[in-house]
């Protein structure tokens, strides 16, 4: 028997992990323990070599590539560090997961364009968008396919509204943000972009982050010098890339006032560069003195005083 230790070091949390730990310690028939400790999530487990062959396999599956996720390792270990109290996790948002995404965005799936499929892993149909069926999503991807363009809204499970307008051609907006391109196809994408593997693995990420990069040199249809890229990031977008893919369309230029994270590769680690306006402010954090006495972005204002870390909007 052995006492072996699973560990993904994180350079932030990842609630998504969280809850696999309370999944494993809740359901596996081995002796589980779990923690997070030192930026680590861990599981442990005593078990034959069998089992624990089997059991890494399961957690090499379930355990999705995070953007922070700085390190993994799995050694045998003398004690636990880990106990079996669950973690308290903030409640992560996947709208899909490696056991649901393939049924439900795969055009050979039985499965396929069922939006509200169960999934006893990430319960992404708890954040469907209310009231689009499949046939709705395939007249969305037929005025993009006959007209050039669509526009619709999603209803997420708090009541916001979410707009998205999908275009063949650059969609022109007020702002001067970059483009968005959202990516039909993946394995299309080094024909049109300059993708490091790093930004490759970042778009397949669990958060599904958006990244920048340049378009291939000589591009026909690809004019600006810099395109912020994704893959689709909910049910809805991943039926409609597939039937958008198997019409021979590989990308979709993209405009939505719905939030997705925006990273860079700074330090050989990614860095995210926008907040999130829903989220909650950050609670003040005991610190050393910084550098700065205040730090501003995108409508995140945080400064220091008495020894703390305030943030304000």
């Amino acid at each position: 028997m052995k006492l072996i230790q699973f560990s993904f070091k994180c350079s932030r949390q990842v609630p998504f992990y969280a809850q696999l730990c309370n999944d494993y310690l809740a359901n596996e028939p081995y002796e589980i323990t779990i923690g997070f400790v030192k930026n680590r999530y861990i599981i442990e487990a005593v078990g034959e070599q069998a089992q624990l062959e089997a059991l890494a396999d399961k957690i090499a599956h379930d355990f999705l590539l995070s953007i922070w996720l700085l390190e993994t390792k799995v050694e045998e270990i003398s004690h636990r560090e880990g106990g079996v109290v669950p973690l308290v996790n903030t409640s992560h948002q996947l709208p899909f997961c490696q056991h649901c995404e393939p049924l439900l965005g795969d055009n050979q799936s039985p499965q396929f364009g069922e939006l509200s499929l169960p999934c006893a892993c990430c319960h992404g149909e708890k954040r469907l968008p209310t009231a689009v069926s499949f046939n709705q999503v395939k007249a969305w991807a037929d005025d993009v396919i006959s007209n050039g363009s669509v526009i619709f809204t999603l209803t997420n499970e708090q009541g916001k509204h979410q707009l998205f307008q999908l275009s063949t051609s650059p969609v022109s907006t007020s702002s001067q943000k970059r483009p968005q391109v959202l990516v039909c196809n993946p394995n299309t994408v080094p024909m049109h972009f300059i993708t490091p593997s790093a930004h490759v693995l970042a778009l397949s990420s669990l958060e599904k982050p958006r990244v920048t990069v340049q378009p291939k040199a000589q591009h026909q249809q690809l004019h600006a010098p810099l395109y912020d890229l994704c893959f689709s990031y909910n049910r809805v977008l991943t039926v409609l890339t597939e039937v958008l893919r198997q019409q021979g369309i590989d990308y979709v230029y993209l405009d939505t006032n719905h939030w997705q994270p925006l990273i860079t590769w700074i330090e050989n680690g990614w860095s995210q560069i926008n907040s999130d306006p829903e989220v909650s402010l950050p609670v003040s954090i005991k610190a050393l003195e910084p550098l700065h006495d205040q730090a501003y972005i995108n409508g995140l204002n945080a400064y220091w005083h008495k020894r703390r870390i305030h943030f304000d909007h």
